[in-house]
């Protein structure tokens, strides 16, 4: 894969942060249930940097397995529900199989009815994936926010995946082993591994400075 950038636009949400591979041990229990799980503790943190809140009803999460077919049983997709996204505000999207996470949770049904104090104040979701392998593949796949009428926003890719993303979408390349998240403080910004910016796996729900 070719070196490629991306830049979601400015008054659109967009994806801070997104752990596909999850790191062994306690760092890896993102979710913070006590139990660290490589499916139920993947994630895809998005941001509204905007001084409007934004209806993110119908925007979809989707892999390189699903991206194209909402039928697909195959990978990651996730389509919020009715949800209004505050001004400057953030929400994290967990796998969750099989995951009891702590604070109010919405699902692909029902939004949260508040923010969640367990991840700084973040809106928190749950895919309620049923499938211990739907999940984005290590070795080679891609996150792609895409709005409510399947207009692309935002991709995020690693490895070689196969298929690829679709043609015309911009594009961030990101290391697939970064041990821990990979992470971002604005649209424009590149992601860097999460422990290279202050030295833990992760952070759903906040933007760390740097230290």
């Amino acid at each position: 894969i070719c070196a490629r950038t991306t830049a979601a636009p400015p008054d659109s949400v967009f994806i801070t942060e997104i752990m596909f591979n999850v790191p062994k041990g306690d760092d890896g229990d993102a979710n913070a249930d006590g139990i660290r799980d490589a499916s139920a503790d993947e994630f895809v943190e998005l941001h509204n940097p905007t001084a409007d809140a934004i209806q993110l009803a119908g925007y979809t999460i989707t892999s390189r397995l699903s991206t194209g077919d909402p039928k697909s049983t195959k990978g990651v997709r996730f389509t919020f529900p009715e949800f209004e996204l505050p001004a400057l505000g953030m929400v994290v999207v967990f796998n969750g199989y099989k995951a009891t996470i702590p604070g109010p949770v919405g699902t692909p049904v029902a939004a949260p009815d508040s923010p969640n104090p367990s991840f700084a104040g973040a809106f928190v979701f749950t895919m309620n994936t049923a499938r211990k392998n739907n999940t984005f593949a290590n070795s080679g796949d891609y996150c792609l926010l895409s709005g409510p009428q399947g207009h692309p926003i935002d991709c995020i890719v690693w490895g070689d995946p196969d298929p690829p993303p679709p043609a015309g979408v911009d594009l961030q390349d990101v290391h697939k082993d970064p041990k821990g998240s990979v992470q971002r403080a604005d649209p424009k910004a590149a992601f860097h591994p999460h422990r290279d910016i202050n030295t833990s796996a992760c952070s759903p729900g906040e933007i760390p400075p740097a230290q």
